[in-house]
């Protein structure tokens, strides 16, 4: 008994110390009491509505899909850094937001929705007399002298692109 006594008192600063550590932390607890019961009571809507919304089934499938879809979105970044680290982002993107090739782009999803439903209803007759009878429709010849302005064009765009590329 006597030695637990002692033990005891030689342990009594450090219980003199750990019961003023918690006095202040019941004096922390007291004053954030308010302040906790504040927020929780403003942050229960909150969280019962986006409970509420998580609880949906769109919602659950828009998440799943999301998860599914993380790789492929994470090889499109890997590819736009790849692509901007190459130096041809900039070029690419002022090229693109050009009304000329807003027109193309436009005029070429037009042509083939058009051409599709075209070859859905009346699928054309192979044959060289059907060729040659396209041949003189006016809209196929200014098709034709367009696409050989496009391949007049093409060598000489790739030679600049390459001379822009090199001397960078």
């Amino acid at each position: 008994t006597l030695t637990l006594v002692k033990k005891v008192g030689e342990n009594i600063p450090t219980l003199v110390t750990l019961v003023d550590l918690m006095q202040t932390m019941k004096g922390l607890v007291e004053d954030l009491t308010p302040a906790v019961g504040k927020i929780t009571k403003e942050l229960t809507p909150t969280i019962t509505m986006f409970r509420e919304s998580l609880e949906k089934d769109e919602v659950l499938d828009l998440i799943r899909k999301t998860g599914e879809n993380v790789n492929t979105f994470n090889k499109l970044l890997d590819f736009l850094n790849k692509f901007d680290k190459s130096g041809t982002l900039d070029f690419t993107l002022e090229n693109i937001a050009a009304k000329e090739m807003d027109y193309i782009i436009k005029g070429m999803q037009k042509c083939i929705v058009r051409t599709m439903q075209q070859f859905a209803e009346k699928p054309p007759e192979p044959g060289l007399r059907n060729i040659l009878a396209a041949m003189r429709d006016p809209e196929v010849q200014k098709g034709i002298l367009f696409m050989t302005a496009i391949a007049r064009n093409l060598t000489r765009c790739i030679s600049e692109a390459c001379m822009f590329e090199t001397s960078k």
